[in-house]
């Protein structure tokens, strides 16, 4: 999008006029005019480049949501989950797990502009593989997910993109105590594409130094593992407050490289986990998680751009009962439920807001829909 009033300043300047005119004074008039009209237009175009939402901006919004709704759940709400969803316990061997997600969700804003987006459906098919193995005897593990998803939305002006992202980290984690202070370095790389995968639209490359906390509480509200901690509080775990944040750089080799400071608070509420838990029921579970950015951008051609990000999400996800995958006659209902991907039913609702002392680079965005999610852990 363009700047429009600095494009008509340095429009309407004129060039500056020298008492007794020579040749010699047109001259230096004219190179005035040109290095003031050059001036200008490069502090439009770095504004327009710093100013224009790219597709891994949306991107981001979209992991922002998944992995509330990958956490939600699974005891607490932080963002380990993103990478090991279906892996309950703390510690333990090498797990893998693989996840599709099909969400069709209202876009308020697909372009993600400062106004006049447009409104539609938008569909985002996503396929995740994450991974979790210790790493020695040293209480520290090796995460990571590779994740493909494509985005299309019925209606809008070039937003549509496929990506391709991969995600890296160390974190503590002893195994004894799921509640544990986790600390964690990261590296993650972005790549978006062009419909179809049909040629390269943008690339980042993060790396982040982060913590994930925990505080899970029984029904009544009383906290579980304290004084003596647990192993694994998942199936105990009525109330959660989760707590995750970082600070990193990213590098955009093709726009602004920046510097962020990245903070999640959220509270997890496992409706159908009760102390008196039937496992065979549906489980219900609802989250409220709220995503905090602050971004500084690098400076270019004299100009610095930072913003803040709010990203307030709300997930409510649906388990259905063992009894929805037959009566176990002829095969367990839990068996079947395990080969067809332990299928759940995912409601969100999100919001982004876009603040930054660049006006034209602010905008904000509602996704709100249905998803269905299959998970194989092996």
């Amino acid at each position: 999008m363009h700047n429009k009033n600095t494009l008509h300043l340095w429009m309407v300047i004129p060039a500056p006029k020298l008492a007794g005119t020579s040749l010699t004074g047109r001259r230096i008039s004219s190179t005035v005019a040109t290095a003031v009209t050059f001036g200008f237009a490069a502090i439009a175009a770095t504004a327009d480049a710093q100013a224009t939402s790219t597709p891994l901006d949306n991107i981001a919004f979209r992991e922002q949501r998944l992995n509330a709704a990958l956490g939600t759940g699974y005891g607490s709400l932080t963002s380990a989950r993103a990478f090991t969803a279906l892996d309950g316990a703390a510690g333990g061997g090498a797990s893998y797990s693989l996840n599709a997600i099909l969400p069709v969700d209202y876009n308020s804003n697909a372009e993600m502009v400062l106004q006049n987006g447009t409104s539609t459906v938008e569909g985002t098919p996503e396929i995740r593989f994450s991974w979790k193995a210790p790493v020695g005897t040293e209480g520290v593990i090796f995460t990571g997910y590779l994740d493909g998803s494509v985005d299309r939305f019925a209606s809008s002006n070039g937003a549509d993109g496929d990506s391709l992202v991969g995600a890296f980290r160390f974190q503590r984690n002893t195994g004894k105590n799921d509640q544990e202070w986790q600390p964690y370095i990261q590296y993650k790389v972005v790549n978006s594409f062009s419909p179809f995968f049909s040629s390269p639209a943008a690339t980042s490359n993060q790396v982040t130094i982060g913590f994930d906390e925990a505080f899970n509480f029984f029904q009544n509200g009383d906290r579980i593992g304290v004084p003596l901690p647990v192993i694994d509080s998942t199936n105990g775990t009525y109330w959660s407050v989760g707590l995750s944040g970082y600070v990193g750089r990213t590098f955009v080799p093709s726009s602004v490289s920046y510097d962020s400071v990245f903070l999640a608070p959220s509270l997890t509420c496992n409706i159908s986990n009760t102390r008196n838990d039937n496992n065979s029921a549906a489980q219900v579970s609802a989250s409220v998680e709220l995503d905090i950015s602050r971004r500084w951008y690098d400076a270019s051609a004299g100009f610095s751009q930072h913003a803040w990000s709010l990203t307030p999400i709300f997930t409510f996800e649906f388990d259905p009962p063992l009894s929805w995958f037959g009566s176990g006659l002829q095969e367990k209902p839990e068996k079947v439920y395990q080969n067809i991907g332990r299928p759940r039913f995912v409601f969100q609702a999100a919001y982004v807001k876009n603040y930054s002392n660049l006006s034209t680079s602010e905008f904000s965005q509602w996704a709100v829909g249905p998803s269905i999610h299959a998970s194989w852990k092996f």
